[in-house]
């Protein structure tokens, strides 16, 4: 059997595909005999120690940074450093993404979510799953050692912050040992590893978590910024709550109702440095404060009443006396020496609104015509309002929601878009798009766009941006390269497909008798049924193997990817495309 593991490399290794089955086969379908995250059991390996939560006073770790600069990445390509570190990892990534819904809840794309599900399946012993060997590598001294983990932490924790915030409320943590000595009431905790913790007590008296007898230390928890993982995990019929790594905590006091029982009761807190960086501009660690003014303001005794009434009135008129001749925003809007501001708004003007990151929303309107300033909500994940007409800093008002983002295009930037587009001789070109004209959109990398576009009939011209992790916006058109324009994001690549590759789907597929061929696809894109990752020559076998696959293409993506589709096809539903290394085909009888 041929495998390809995450670095594209094919290895035939028939022992490693019978342990990775047999892993496959050992997770279990009821989620209570495997779940040991909410526990920690204070035990060594011989190959591996398992840091206990007593690292988390004595040791005194820098701050989780640097990750935040990594590209959002698919999946498959956050864990590939992590080949040779963890265990069979991209039999364990192809799980999570099997597993994951084509929709996810809370706004998160499928690598999102598999991200998170990922880190809550449990490898069979003696291998370490991955939130094992990477919380043992969040509580050590050394942080380099952390860096093979800065991709898949940056989707992770992308994926996490996306998720709200829950509202205080207490939650359970367990160990399987004696610690009421070594905290104190008063003492500062900090838990540098992600925790998973448990609203329902009754889960950690199970045998199979805590337990009832032994030594034992219940943490009670008065979180302020968990969140509920429960839609993305493996082990859904929990209510799992996730402490983020750098949760800061006070002792607040122990009780000992048994024993061998041991509560401690701490209290999160809101660190005064940074110990855990943000994983993308705007993303926010911890809830919003919500500034209760009437509540701050009591009088002990009302000595007189009508003068506080006097008191009032008199303020009230003079706020409604001088209010038209005020602009509460020129004061108020904190700029900060850039051209993007927190908290701020734009009133009317709107051009244009689109689905993005708030760190994409300058870039889209830098690039989009007439844009001249924009507004970010994090409305269902995230809108960018784009405007238009001569505004500035000063025309931008404040708003209560600290999530959003007001921002105006410089000069230079709205200057931008009439240079040049630099060619150099190919069909291609960065910092670049074409208007309108659009034909589809698929996700791929940049450097597959282009063929995308070969393939698909009616393309003519393509843009790429980093929406989505990459997203190809395929055109149609008679267009040239006089009609493509530059745009102030360095990553964008648009291009223009050559007569020779527009007319190439118009070819004969060459079938030479066989029932697939080199050079071609298929044209009903709503036929997909599922895609694998396998080599060329395994994409036949495993559409055979495959209930209601009739027809197949095989492209590069991701190392090599089989897209399987049902429906009634035959030969001449086939095209060319530019790309030689595809592969279609259809099934003799099915």
């Amino acid at each position: 059997m041929e495998h390809r593991d995450l670095n594209g490399e094919e290895k035939l290794d028939q022992k490693q595909v019978a342990v990775a089955l047999e892993d496959y086969n050992n997770i279990s379908a009821d989620p209570m005999k495997k779940n040991r995250r909410v526990v920690e059991i204070t035990v060594k390996a011989p190959d591996f120690t398992t840091t206990n939560i007593t690292n988390d006073i004595k040791a005194d770790l820098g701050s989780i940074v640097g990750y935040a600069d990594q590209p959002l990445l698919p999946l498959y390509k956050a864990c590939a450093p992590l080949t040779d570190i963890i265990h069979n990892i991209s039999f364990y990534v192809q799980i999570a993404l099997d597993g994951t819904s084509e929709q996810p809840p809370d706004g998160l794309t499928i690598d999102e979510s598999a991200a998170i599900r990922l880190y809550t399946m449990e490898w069979e012993t003696p291998h370490k799953s991955l939130y094992v060997m990477l919380n043992h590598t969040l509580k050590t001294a050394d942080r380099k050692d952390l860096r093979p983990y800065f991709k898949y932490l940056k989707l992770f924790l992308t994926a996490l912050v996306k998720l709200p915030s829950v509202p205080q409320l207490t939650v359970w943590r367990g160990v399987t040992k004696d610690l009421s000595a070594e905290f104190p009431p008063g003492t500062s905790v900090t838990w540098w590893a992600f925790s998973s913790c448990t609203t329902a007590l009754s889960v950690l008296e199970n045998n199979m978590y805590l337990g009832s007898t032994g030594n034992r230390t219940l943490f009670s928890v008065e979180a302020i910024n968990g969140r509920i993982i429960r839609g993305h995990s493996y082990f859904d019929t929990e209510e799992e709550i996730l402490l983020l790594p750098g949760t800061l905590m006070v002792v607040q006091s122990q009780l000992s109702p048994a024993s061998d029982l041991h509560i401690i009761h701490l209290k999160q807190i809101r660190p005064e440095e940074v110990l855990l960086e943000l994983p993308f501009e705007g993303a926010l660690l911890y809830p919003k404060i919500k500034r209760q003014w009437y509540r701050k303001k009591r009088f002990a005794i009302p000595i007189c009443l009508f003068s506080v009434l006097l008191i009032a009135g008199v303020i009230i008129g003079a706020i409604l006396g001088t209010k038209s001749n005020k602009n509460p925003a020129d004061p108020v809007v904190n700029w900060h020496g850039n051209d993007w501001a927190y908290a701020c708004d734009f009133y009317g003007n709107d051009l244009i609104n689109v689905p993005v990151l708030a760190t994409l929303c300058g870039p889209k309107c830098s690039e989009t015509e007439r844009c001249t300033h924009y507004a970010w909500h994090d409305w269902g994940g995230g809108d960018c309002f784009l405007k238009f007409g001569n505004v500035s800093k000063s025309d931008a008002v404040v708003t209560n929601e600290t999530t959003m983002i007001c921002g105006i295009v410089t000069n230079h930037q709205q200057a931008f878009s009439n240079t040049t587009v630099v060619w150099n001789g190919n069909n291609w070109a960065m910092s670049c798009s074409f208007r309108g004209n659009e034909l589809s959109n698929t996700l791929v990398s940049a450097d597959l766009c282009g063929p995308k576009c070969a393939q698909t009939p009616k393309c003519t011209h393509f843009t790429w941006t980093r929406a989505n992790n990459g997203t190809c916006w395929m055109k149609k058109g008679t267009v040239s390269k006089n009609d493509a324009f530059s745009t102030y994001d360095a990553s964008m690549v648009c291009g223009i497909l050559s007569d020779s590759e527009q007319a190439v789907t118009n070819l004969m597929v060459p079938w030479n008798g066989n029932n697939w061929a080199m050079s071609c696809d298929f044209r009903f894109p709503g036929n997909e049924l599922l895609n694998v990752q396998v080599s060329a020559n395994l994409c036949s076998p495993k559409c055979a193997q495959t209930p209601k696959c009739t027809h197949f293409t095989w492209t590069r993506a991701n190392n090599g990817t089989c897209w399987m589709k049902k429906g009634i096809v035959s030969k001449t539903d086939a095209f060319s495309t530019n790309d030689t290394t595809m592969v279609c085909g259809i099934l003799s009888s099915k």
